[in-house]
């Protein structure tokens, strides 16, 4: 750079800035929250990538920043199955920080998490190294909730079967204590993880690392947390029916965002957890039973919960028209729609060739949802209606068209034969129809 009196200057270098902007730079960097990558394909699951060269530029830059790094709190994760790795990362959402020898090798943890059975070693020897991760604090939670799915999925036939060891150390003032605060972040976690054959907690035994003790109440914590059961299929329906109810109440006095929250809690009450538009699925194994008590007493839980699952969301979809947005309604709906044509013709597609047979023979079924399926089909195509110009003659919003609402309007009449406004509705789409032919 050229002064105007013609003097070369550099530009300011990172050294030249204050130490809190120089922390804050290395914080972009090298904390794992700003590291955290999500790939576009779904069922691939998160990682975590960093870029060291920064710890290159000079001693004093290094000794800074390292600093900085050394904040992330990582856990070390050995289990004794090759499959066990992969399905944490895509099923769990746990994002890797990386596997095999490298995770074998890494030992700034704070925690290392070793799962066993007992006829594996009675932990005398670590499981191979391809069964390990490296992970963080942050990601701690989404890796014991996956863990009690999978128990829940198995019918609670897993875990009883496996041993837990928690290790704390602290890898960088091996002197000092692992804090009650950080501690309780790091066990507290695994309270969720139900009817384990035993929970043990010692120190990883290096003896270059001084003692590193878990804090008695923590344990005793943690202890209390896992011996508490999971609740019952009847007790998850039942949690949902209470949510959905208390979210019909909300929604009747108009308080549209509490009511959508609220059929949020009923749909986690079974096991399905919604994040903006992803939707998680789980624990359809532990619904594969009749259920003993409660309101549905005596019916399949897997056809019950199907069935909540319909009502959910035909409240909904509902509730975002009432808030006007449009296109998370149509979304909702669009989707379940075509979940549900696809369970049973093996094709999702609205509309087209084979739509109405389809609709005709689904719409002779008895299934208990029949009357909120048809309130799907009529809120779906009123909120795809409103996501384009009326005065096109044809509609397109993703992929969208004419044809593809008009077919979900007609399903619609089908569906509810008896519900005045929508066949005043499907009406007006034939007079629409018959005026454009005839125009043509």
């Amino acid at each position: 750079m050229t002064t105007a009196e013609g003097e070369s200057h550099a530009p300011p270098g990172l050294l030249t800035l204050p130490p809190e902007i120089r922390e804050h730079v290395y914080s972009l960097i090298l904390r794992s929250a700003n590291n955290r990558n999500q790939p576009e394909d779904e069922d691939e699951g998160p990682f975590y990538t960093y870029d060291f060269s920064i710890l290159r530029v000079n001693r004093l830059i290094h000794h800074e920043a390292s600093k900085i790094f050394n904040d992330n709190i990582f856990v070390k994760i050995t289990t004794p199955w090759t499959e066990a790795i992969p399905h944490v990362n895509s099923e769990g959402k746990v994002a890797v920080v990386t596997t095999g020898r490298p995770a074998t090798d890494f030992q700034n943890f704070h925690l290392r998490v070793l799962i066993d059975t007992p006829d594996l070693a009675q932990w005398r020897q670590p499981p191979p190294d391809s069964y390990s991760m490296i992970t963080t604090l942050e990601d701690l939670p989404a890796f014991t909730r996956i863990w009690y799915f999978s128990n829940l999925n198995n019918n609670r036939q897993l875990n009883p079967h496996l041993q837990l060891r928690l290790d704390l150390k602290n890898p960088y003032t091996p002197d000092e204590p692992v804090t009650k605060s950080l501690q309780t972040k790091l066990l507290m976690p695994f309270g969720q993880v139900k009817d384990l054959e035993s929970t043990q907690f010692e120190y990883c035994g290096h003896s270059f690392f001084p003692n590193c003790p878990v804090y008695p109440s923590i344990r005793t914590a943690v202890l209390e947390e896992q011996a508490k059961p999971a609740p019952t299929p009847e007790e998850c329906i039942e949690q949902t029916l209470v949510h959905k109810k208390v979210g019909n109440e909300l929604f009747a006095k108009k308080a549209y965002t509490e009511a959508l929250q609220t059929y949020f809690k009923a749909f986690e009450s079974m096991h399905i957890y919604i994040s903006g538009r992803k939707r998680e699925i789980h624990c359809d194994g532990y619904y594969g039973e009749e259920l003993r008590s409660g309101t549905h007493k005596g019916q399949y839980a897997h056809y019950v919960r199907m069935t909540l699952r319909v009502q959910l969301v035909a409240n909904v979809v509902y509730t975002y028209l009432q808030l006007e947005e449009w296109a998370e309604a149509f979304f909702w709906g669009k989707r379940s729609i075509r979940l549900f044509r696809a369970s049973m013709e093996g094709t999702d597609h609205i509309g087209g060739n084979g739509w109405d047979n389809w609709v005709g023979q689904s719409v002779g079924m008895a299934f208990a949802a029949k009357k909120e399926m048809g309130k799907l089909f009529y809120r779906t195509a009123l909120a795809g209606r409103r996501l384009v110009p009326q005065s096109k003659s044809d509609y397109s919003w993703e992929g969208t068209g004419r044809e593809e609402l008009d077919a979900l309007m007609r399903a619609a009449g089908a569906y509810l034969p008896e519900d005045q406004t929508v066949q005043a509705e499907v009406k007006a789409l034939e007079l629409r129809n018959l005026v454009r032919s005839s125009g043509s």
